[in-house]
Formats: structure tokens, sequence, C-alpha cells
């Protein structure tokens, strides 16, 4: 009785965390996808952009893994130091990637149940 308990709370802790973890992931994303569109038109926002990536890129360290987040973090600390030509394609580079770090949080929740 006591060991089925203990394994039904564990459970039920590993689930809450799962769900609140990939809660506050999609958000975070959400939101620096957002501000990397608004980047994308005005070049101005880079700087922005890139404060926000380091405020939040512990968690995502966390959750994707060593090369996707480097790629990642490569793609969007470079954008304040482009040139005109090259700053639209890194940004835009940097939204393709937030779109896929989007989609493999929702995956890999999905793939937990």
């Amino acid at each position: 009785m006591n060991r089925t308990f203990i394994a039904v709370i564990f459970l039920f802790l590993v689930i809450v965390t799962a769900v609140t973890s990939s809660a506050y992931l999609n958000r975070q994303t959400d939101e620096l996808l957002t501000l990397a569109e608004k980047a994308f038109r005005n070049e101005a926002l880079a700087p922005e952009l890139v404060t926000k990536w380091e405020e939040k890129q512990v968690a995502f360290a966390v959750f994707l893994g060593h090369d996707h987040f480097e790629s990642l973090n490569g793609s969007v600390k470079v954008l304040p130091y482009l040139k005109q030509e090259d700053y639209r394609e890194a940004c835009a580079e940097a939204i393709v990637k937030l779109e896929e770090l989007k989609s493999h949080i929702s995956f890999s929740f999905k793939n937990l149940f």
C-alpha cells in the first residue's frame, strides 16, 4: 500500500512538472518569437532580443541539449553585430530556429503521454 501510494504521488509530480515546464517554455518561446519577428522588421530591436534571450537561455539549455542550444544561441547573439544585408537573413534564421524549438517542445510534451 505504501509503495503504491508513493509511486502514484511520484508519477503525479512528474506529470505536473512536465506540464508546467512545457507551458513555461512555450510561453517563453512565443515571447522570443514575437520579438524576433519585430526585430526582423526593425534592426534597432536586436539588442532587446539578445537581452531577452540571455534572460531565458538557461531554461532552454536544460531542455534542448548542447547542440540545439548552441545553434540557437549563436543565431540570436550575433544579430546586433551584423551589417544590414546580413542582418535580415540571420534574423530569419533565428526565427526559423525558434519555430523549430516551439515544435520540438510540443512534440516532446506529446510523446510524454
